[in-house]
């Protein structure tokens, strides 16, 4: 299990997926009814991952090197996804 256990740490994790659900489905409804408003769902969604890796990599104290590596990657798949998109 990704989170050893802790609950705290489930809690988080689940709360994290919630969000990008959130965000993941409000990019979707949006591109389908309003291109514009949709780009700034995915926008927002990149701002977010992106600031989750730099949170991540600020806590390689709390988290370790495999913590901190696994944490950091989670996203950048998705980062590479928008990033690699033809020009909004």
């Amino acid at each position: 299990m990704a989170t050893g256990g802790d609950t705290g740490r489930t809690v988080l994790v689940r709360t994290i997926g919630i969000r990008d659900l959130v965000v993941g489905a409000g990019a979707l409804a949006a591109l389908r009814r309003d291109p514009p408003s949709g780009r700034l769902w995915v926008q927002s969604g990149l701002v977010s991952d992106v600031a989750d890796v730099l949170l991540a990599l600020g806590s390689y104290r709390q988290l370790g090197g495999r913590g901190t590596l696994i944490a950091a990657a989670a996203p950048l798949p998705f980062i590479a996804a928008v990033s690699c998109r033809k020009p909004w």
